[in-house]
């Protein structure tokens, strides 16, 4: 049932740069609509600089909180009043809470990795030996999330030699048993690895013909085989991976988790994942 928008609709907001092509508004909305709660979220494309006053206005406002993502999760550790341990361990903020007022920043972007593999492929990462492609932002949240998990090992794979060894570096002062290497090793990492995972955006619309780190001869049916992108569905990367016999999942599962847990640092109640899918399917649909 809609929810009506009155002078009393509280507000939340996603600020990136750029932000045209997100479906968080999508997905929040319906979970605020599906939890019967008077909230409204929105979009605003800001800019680096006028970040700070973004995150005042919204503070003065009285906004009950907000995303961040691309590139603002680093830069907006200082603009908060307190640090969660998630924001803390991961050293980036993805969601804020505005709490009278303070700020407390958040991240539920590891988190939503781990919630989605579990959820759908009924897998937990203690023990784990995975193979991260990628050494960005993403790959961070993951990789140290999945240390903290209790994975066995970590191999990072990254075009970038010394991108990979600066995430290998912070996983191991993490108490990871970790490698960083480039991608010219990948045979040999591939048939150590349980679980690959890519957190490039390798393959992403509109690049979606991109070839995929990982060639597929090197894909093994008792792998578990993950792609960050859900857009398309499925990646040219789970195609292969698929047709290996390997259990796959695409991004749009963390997508939905990470929102689902930022609503519940909202408004403590954490919503259903079914109806934010439909409605991520719906948005994407859209846009064929």
């Amino acid at each position: 049932m809609a929810i009506e928008t009155t002078s009393a609709t509280g507000l939340v907001a996603l600020f990136g740069d750029p932000v045209g092509h997100s479906i968080s508004p999508q997905i929040q909305n319906q979970a605020f609509e599906t939890l019967e709660l008077p909230l409204r979220y929105l979009a605003f494309q800001v800019s680096k600089a006028d970040l700070p006053a973004a995150v005042s206005g919204a503070k003065a406002m009285g906004f009950v909180g907000f995303n961040v993502t691309i590139p603002h999760k680093q830069a907006m550790l200082p603009l908060v009043d307190e640090l969660a341990p998630s924001a803390q361990n991961l050293g980036a903020v993805n969601t804020v809470r505005r709490e009278g007022t303070k700020l407390i920043g958040y991240n539920t972007d590891g988190e939503g990795f781990v919630r989605a593999l579990e959820d759908e492929l009924g897998v937990r990462p203690q023990g784990k030996r995975v193979l991260l492609l990628g050494a960005g932002g993403a790959s961070r949240a993951v990789a140290l999330t999945l240390a903290q998990m209790g994975a066995a090992r970590i191999i990072v794979a990254n075009r970038t030699l010394a991108h990979a060894q600066s995430l290998a570096k912070d996983l191991a002062a993490a108490g990871a048993d970790v490698t960083a290497v480039d991608l010219s090793g990948l045979p040999r990492w591939t048939e150590e690895a349980e679980l690959i995972v890519n957190t490039s955006p390798v393959g992403m619309y509109p690049h979606a013909e991109q070839a995929p780190l990982v060639p597929g001869e090197l894909i093994r049916k008792d792998h578990l085989v993950c792609d960050l992108v859900y857009n398309p569905r499925p990646t040219g990367f789970l195609r292969q991976a698929a047709a290996k016999g390997a259990r796959t999942m695409d991004g749009l599962g963390m997508l939905l988790w990470q929102g689902a847990l930022a609503c519940q640092i909202w408004t403590g109640k954490l919503p259903p994942i079914a109806p934010l899918e439909a409605a991520a399917l719906r948005a994407l649909a859209q846009r064929r």
